[in-house]
């Protein structure tokens, strides 16, 4: 019912559901997967500390359990939310780890939804190939298993708006290069990228090489 008003834009409705759906009766796995979409549910809210504070537990209770799916879930969503706050070397970190667990578990469109994040990160950080390339990589995984790009409609203003800036800034025949070249990578490779490339004006000095 949590997740349900979640999408429908439900929010408050969805905070009330999740927020009984916490109850430590549950089983450990579900009460992570209610304890990160409360976090959502409190970010739409613009309620962001109260977010962070259930991406926290949800990380905490699965690392607790040994568990992977949730964490990684977990990881994602906090560096998401670093990254819209301003903290994008934090950001990086907690996203790559959460890519190091969809490796682990072969979960596509979890690694796309990293490799989208750290698309953004790249074009914030003037680094618009890298970001192109992120783009198209992130494309080519979503592609394969039938997502979209972003989970929530409410994000997808950050994937037009990095789209626009890697393609002003290299012209639209070098982004569609750049963007194929992404999308050309099979799943191991597109990993391999996120959690290698860095960033020219954010953390580190090995971006995408140009042709």
């Amino acid at each position: 019912d949590g997740f349900t008003a979640l999408v429908a834009g439900q929010v408050d409705r969805a905070c009330a559901c999740l927020q009984d759906a916490i109850d430590e009766r549950i089983s450990p796995t579900m009460r992570s997967l209610a304890l990160i979409w409360l976090g959502w549910a409190h970010e739409l809210r613009g309620e962001s500390v109260t977010a962070m504070t259930s991406y926290e537990a949800a990380l905490a209770l699965s690392e607790s359990h040994r568990e992977s799916m949730y964490r990684m879930i977990a990881l994602l969503s906090m560096g998401v939310a670093k990254w819209r706050h301003g903290e994008a070397d934090r950001a990086i970190r907690l996203v790559r780890q959460s890519l190091e667990l969809a490796r682990l578990v072969n979960d596509r469109r979890t690694a796309a939804y990293c490799l989208e994040t750290l698309a953004w990160i790249a074009a914030d950080a003037d680094s618009p190939r890298t970001a192109a390339v992120l783009l198209g990589a992130a494309a080519g995984l979503t592609n394969a298993v039938g997502s979209t790009n972003v989970p929530f409609a409410h994000l997808s203003v950050h994937h037009d708006e990095c789209e626009s800036r890697a393609r002003l800034a290299l012209g639209a025949d070098e982004f569609d290069v750049a963007r194929q070249e992404g999308a050309s990578l099979k799943f191991n490779d597109a990993i391999e990228l996120g959690l290698d490339v860095e960033f020219d004006g954010g953390a580190g000095s090995k971006p995408v090489v140009d042709d």
